[in-house]
């Protein structure tokens, strides 16, 4: 197969000659390969001078373990939770329909041939030989009585969705509540950012300039955690076949990592929202005009900010 489009590739190529977009299309994929590099997920050892890191096995069980978070694991339970949902319809509707006298009914439509050949009957007075539908010969199998059966099936299959739906809502509140203690048995077992995060209240209105609310913390914080303490390697991710660049970082007193100020701006939740889509519509402008992006089709298809530029 691979050699199959290898060779498809190259006579496309002979034939219709290079894309014209094709260093546009070749940004997009160094892209894609730079994102792809970046989001893999892997075990980091930064006290290992000889692999830093490796990858996670496809069998970690993310459940016990933190790798990328806990959103994977929940992920997952959501898509067993609907799998066993369905299950549950499947088993429950084909056994209703197997019980019932409507799969029978039906049944008898599935091999039109066979049932014609067997209730065929020759009369002496008549040749060649009459052919008669199960339907005329056979009461079980009148009209009437089959609208009867699948009228009754469809009653209680009725009724079988029904319970099924109230069933189906009581194992959401118990499937709600199971990720939930999930959830809190996984941030007491694993470290996440809120474990290395303090919220801090009461400051002054006036005191919003991250840098000093930075240094005045760090001040503070070591007045109470003296000594130096130990930092982890700094990493520059390069894409393959290239190696990351590792710089160790010498041991330095306790340091506060950032300052997030955090407003309460409720009741001017619109105009901030406008203004944050207004200015994230600017950097797609500038990003793809960086790209190189200007000989773009333009039509009524077009959705991106700078496609509309």
């Amino acid at each position: 197969l691979l050699g199959g489009l290898v060779l498809f590739g190259i006579v496309w190529f002979a034939c219709k000659g290079p894309h014209p977009n094709w260093k546009i299309n070749m940004v997009a994929v160094l892209r894609a390969r730079r994102h792809r590099h970046l989001c893999k997920v892997y075990n980091w050892q930064l006290d290992n001078c000889k692999s830093l890191r490796t990858f996670i096995g496809l069998a970690e069980n993310m459940h016990k373990r933190n790798v990328i978070g806990l959103g994977v694991a929940l992920f997952y339970n959501n898509i067993v939770f609907m799998c066993l949902v369905a299950f549950i319809f499947w088993v429950c509707t084909y056994i209703l329909y197997e019980s019932s006298e409507v799969s029978q009914a039906m049944g008898q439509f599935e091999d039109q041939t066979m049932h014609l050949i067997k209730n065929m009957v020759a009369p002496q007075k008549y040749h060649p030989a009459i052919i008669l539908s199960p339907l005329a010969i056979c009461p079980t199998s009148s009209g009437a009585q089959t609208q009867a059966q699948i009228m009754g099936y469809a009653k209680n299959n009725f009724i079988m969705i029904g319970v099924l739906y109230l069933v189906t809502f009581v194992l959401s509140l118990t499937f709600g509540y199971l990720q939930r203690r999930a959830a809190t048995k996984f941030d007491d077992a694993n470290t996440t950012m809120s474990d290395f995060a303090l919220l801090i209240t009461g400051l002054p209105e006036d005191a919003t300039s991250e840098p000093e609310l930075k240094s005045w913390l760090e001040t503070e914080f070591r007045k109470v955690v003296p000594g130096l303490w130990k930092r982890p390697a700094k990493v520059l991710h390069r894409m393959p076949p290239e190696k990351d660049l590792v710089t160790e970082v010498p041991p330095s007193e306790l340091e506060v990592f950032g300052v997030s100020l955090c407003y309460n701006y409720r009741d001017q939740w619109a105009d901030v929202d406008n203004v944050l889509w207004k200015e994230m519509e600017q950097m797609e402008v500038e990003m793809h005009n960086e790209a190189n992006y200007d000989k773009w089709a333009l039509n009524e298809n077009n959705t991106t900010a700078a496609e509309r530029h």
